[in-house]
């Protein structure tokens, strides 16, 4: 018994500074201030490129150079039922040439009689040295309403 009772008193004696010392560190850590430059928090302030066509297969937006877009809303409305979707594109121009950086179809709302596509990109989506171009066409290149919009972060504002 004595022996049971000599360990247990040894654990408590050597708990204690374990414990002060966990206190002194979380003490610390609740005193800490942590700095946070404001443009740290905020993405960017944006610009935003629109275009509507009534009656188009398909339509595109330029996107200027070093941009970054941070969201993309598409509407297409047909004039009867032979559209069922439509196909967004975003390409990054590199040596002249469009590459493919982000592309997706979306369907026609059957209630409404109108597809609509809206994303916003977490990580805003970089066009590029030389810009880019965000397109919408129709399925079937069957003429529809087509809207876009594109929001993005220009690539001359300081980083």
């Amino acid at each position: 018994m004595c022996y049971r009772r000599r360990i247990s008193i040894r654990i408590i004696i050597i708990s204690i500074p374990i414990v002060i010392l966990a206190a002194i560190l979380i003490c610390l850590s609740l005193n800490r201030v942590v700095r946070v430059r404001l443009q740290d928090e905020i993405l960017c302030t944006t610009n935003s490129v629109t275009a509507t066509n009534l009656s188009s297969t398909l339509i595109s937006v330029n996107i200027p150079a070093n941009s970054r877009i941070t969201k993309i809303r598409a509407t297409f409305l047909p004039p009867n039922d032979d559209v069922d979707w439509a196909h967004i594109l975003v390409t990054s121009i590199e040596g002249g040439v469009g590459q493919r950086i982000f592309e997706t179809d979306f369907p026609r709302d059957p209630n409404l009689a109108v597809g609509v596509f809206e994303t916003d990109f977490i990580h805003p989506l970089d066009v590029g040295p030389e810009g880019g171009d965000v397109f919408i066409a129709t399925e079937n290149a069957i003429p529809a309403d087509l809207t876009i919009a594109v929001v993005y972060c220009p690539g001359d504002m300081d980083e």
